[in-house]
C-alpha cells in the first residue's frame, strides 16, 4: 500500500469535489430546505404595540431583578427601581421625541442630538506601521542609552510585528497556489 502525503489528499479532495454538479449541490439544499419548513412566525402578526408593551415588561422585570440583586450584593447601600432605570437611560435615546424623522419624500434623517456624539473608534495599527514605530523606538533607546533589557523588550515585540507582517503575505490565495509553489 502507497503512502498517501497531504499532497495527494488534497489532490484528491480536490477531483472529488470538482466532480459534485451544481445540481447536485441545488438538490441538497431543497432537501434541507423543505426539511426545516416554510412556516411563517406567528410573531410577524403581532401588531407592534403588543410587541412594545411585552419587552417593556420585560426590560421592567429585569430591572426589578437587578434592584433585588445590587440589594442583595450591597445591603448596606439602598438601591431603587428609579435609580436603575436612570442608570440605564440611554442619552440619545429620547422617549417623547423621535430619533429619526421621516420626510414627506420617506427620507430618514438623523436627530440633531449633541449630548449623542459617537465615539471614534479606535483606530488599529497595522504590522507594517507597528514595525517602523518599533525601530524608530530602538534607535530612540540606543542614542538615549537605555538598558539593554528595556531594548529586548523593544526587540522582541518588533520581531512579533515582522512575524505577523510576514504571515499576512504568506497567506493562501487559492488552493491550487499550493500546487504552484
Amino acid at each position: 500500500m502507497k503512502n498517501v502525503t497531504l499532497k495527494d489528499a488534497v489532490t484528491l479532495l480536490s477531483v472529488a469535489w470538482d466532480r459534485v454538479s451544481t445540481e447536485t449541490l441545488a438538490n441538497c439544499w431543497k432537501k434541507i430546505l423543505s426539511l426545516m419548513g416554510n412556516e411563517e412566525d406567528p410573531e410577524y402578526n403581532i401588531p407592534l404595540s403588543i410587541l412594545k408593551d411585552k419587552w417593556s415588561a420585560e426590560i421592567n422585570s429585569l430591572m426589578r431583578m437587578s434592584v433585588d440583586l445590587l440589594q442583595d450584593l450591597s445591603p448596606q447601600v439602598e438601591f431603587t427601581l428609579p435609580m436603575v432605570r436612570e442608570w440605564n437611560d440611554d442619552p440619545c435615546v429620547d422617549d417623547t421625541t423621535e430619533i429619526y424623522e421621516i420626510t414627506e419624500i420617506y427620507e430618514i434623517e438623523e436627530s440633531d442630538d449633541d449630548d449623542c456624539i459617537a465615539e471614534d473608534p479606535i483606530k488599529k495599527i497595522a504590522a507594517s506601521e507597528a514595525v517602523e514605530i518599533f525601530n524608530k523606538a530602538l534607535q530612540w533607546a540606543g542614542d538615549a542609552m537605555v538598558d539593554q533589557s528595556d531594548m529586548s523588550v523593544l526587540s522582541r515585540l518588533r520581531e512579533k510585528a515582522v512575524f505577523q507582517l510576514l504571515e499576512r503575505k504568506k497567506q493562501q490565495k487559492k488552493i491550487t497556489d499550493l500546487f504552484n509553489e
